[in-house]
């Protein structure tokens, strides 16, 4: 008993003692942690190259961060660099090509500055850059016919980098290009070096529409060796309905049924029963 008592007292004194000692107070999270990062000093040479003032680059930086205190000073900023038309957008060209800079916000950025004949700038850059993955995936945004007859012409000429074609596949989807789909070997992606990307350019094909489209995801979805059906199917679905709801019941019916991941089967069976 009087163990008992003498921890329980040391113990009333520890938690005393605990009391009375000051307690740190943790540093408040931003709610951006990108907000604070500092542009690497590998973007100015980039900048210098492109013909993007620096002052504008920070500006750029800023909004593809999210780096504001409220939406006015964002509001703010972006009219800045619409204002500064050509140059606005080249800051965010220097963003997308630099090292570590570029960002899946840039593409809705470089449209809202409304800069004309802005894909003929990405397309000139394009052509120049070593690393054109995000203006590849930016000419989306730019609905003209220069910018699908580009991405029609580029898509075949990039089948062995998965990267690129994944953006070139995306932009022709985003543009509803319906004859970017008879350039989509779907045969090739499904090799293993494209599994990154596959998904992406299936769903691609079912925003491209058109029979071409339809028809390559059949193919897909036919092909033994295939994964990623249940995204396959879900974009066939979005061109052909029956046609989907029809492949989703042979797969769930067939032999590879007891190979197909969960998620795909999933799907798979929602697509079947949908009528």
């Amino acid at each position: 008993r009087e163990e008992l008592a003498e921890a329980k007292t040391r113990i009333a004194e520890l938690e005393a003692k605990a009391a009375k000692a000051p307690t740190k107070t943790a540093a408040a999270k931003p709610k951006n942690p990108w907000a604070a990062h500092k542009l690497p000093d590998g973007i100015w040479p980039v900048a210098k190259r492109v013909g993007a003032p620096e002052d504008l680059v920070k500006l750029a930086w800023k909004l593809r961060n999210g780096a504001f205190k409220d939406s006015e000073e964002a509001a703010a900023t972006l009219a800045q660099l619409k204002a500064a038309g050509r140059e606005g957008l080249l800051a965010f060209v220097a963003l997308s090509i630099g090292p570590g800079t570029g960002h899946t916000a840039i593409p809705g950025l470089m449209a809202k500055l409304e800069v004309p004949d802005a894909d003929v700038i990405l397309i000139d850059h394009i052509r120049t850059s070593e690393h054109p993955h995000g203006l590849v995936m930016a000419m989306g945004q730019f609905d003209t016919e220069r910018s699908r007859d580009f991405l029609i012409d580029y898509l075949p000429k990039h089948a062995k980098d998965p990267a690129l074609y994944w953006h070139a596949a995306t932009s022709l989807g985003q543009l509803k290009e319906p004859r970017g789909a008879k350039y989509l070997d779907v045969e090739a992606i499904t090799e293993p070096r494209w599994s990154g990307v596959r998904g992406h350019i299936l769903y691609a094909l079912g925003q491209m529409g058109g029979p071409d489209a339809a028809a390559r995801l059949v193919q897909y979805l036919e092909t033994p060796h295939a994964d990623t059906l249940g995204t396959a199917a879900s974009a066939l679905a979005t061109i052909d309905k029956e046609a989907a709801r029809r492949h989703a019941k042979r797969l769930l019916a067939s032999d590879r049924a007891k190979f197909i991941h969960w998620i795909d089967r999933s799907t798979l069976e929602k697509l079947a029963k949908d009528e």
